[in-house]
């Protein structure tokens, strides 16, 4: 057993096979490095506070996987399952926006996004929902604003072009509307 431990790599050091048991338990005694059994509360303090964070990620990873497949309730139930410092953030309450746009319920995705909106005013991909809801709410001045606001804010933005695109379909001008959906593509196919 001596000779697999030390082919295996598990043996600590690389002294003969042939050593004595006596002389190898006496320098395996001295070699050990003395450990502290007792834990302490800074330790137990770090454990916890990366367990918290380790959770936050779950929970967010979950409700963004359920955003994803469109299971819109299960997403709602596992957001609001965040800490609640955490449910005021833009990103939580852009996730709930989308949950409530496509749930169709434009009312409660206007709150989320508009608060979103004031949280962080430069989070375009928000904007492009947020002028979503304003169209199908028939909201024409807000949806206007909120279109000089984005394309004030990123000309080259293809959210920007998205909420001008928005407010001139709603405003029945479709042939510009096309040509601000056209040229928000140019900027990001993917989009």
């Amino acid at each position: 057993t001596k000779s697999m431990r030390y082919l295996r790599g598990l043996g600590e050091n690389k002294r003969s096979l042939f050593a004595s048991e006596n002389q190898q338990a006496s320098e395996n005694q001295q070699s050990k490095p003395v450990v502290n059994t007792k834990p302490d509360k800074e330790s137990d303090e770090k454990v916890r506070e990366v367990q918290d964070i380790l959770d936050l990620l779950s929970l967010s990873g979950t409700a963004y996987q359920h955003v994803c497949q469109y299971r819109c309730r299960e997403a709602l139930q596992v957001l609001q399952q965040l800490p609640l410092h955490q449910q005021r953030t833009a990103w939580v309450l852009h996730l709930q926006g989308r949950v409530y746009l496509e749930s169709g319920d434009f009312l409660s995705a206007q709150r989320c996004l508009e608060h979103m909106h004031r949280e962080d005013p430069g989070r375009m991909p928000g904007l492009a929902l947020l002028s979503t809801v304003y169209w199908q709410l028939k909201k024409e001045v807000d949806l206007a604003n909120l279109a000089q606001r984005a394309m004030d804010w990123d000309f080259e933005s293809p959210y920007a072009h998205c909420v001008a695109g928005n407010c001139f379909s709603l405003q029945k001008d479709h042939e510009t509307s096309l040509v601000f959906f056209k040229r928000s593509l140019q900027l990001d196919p993917n989009f």
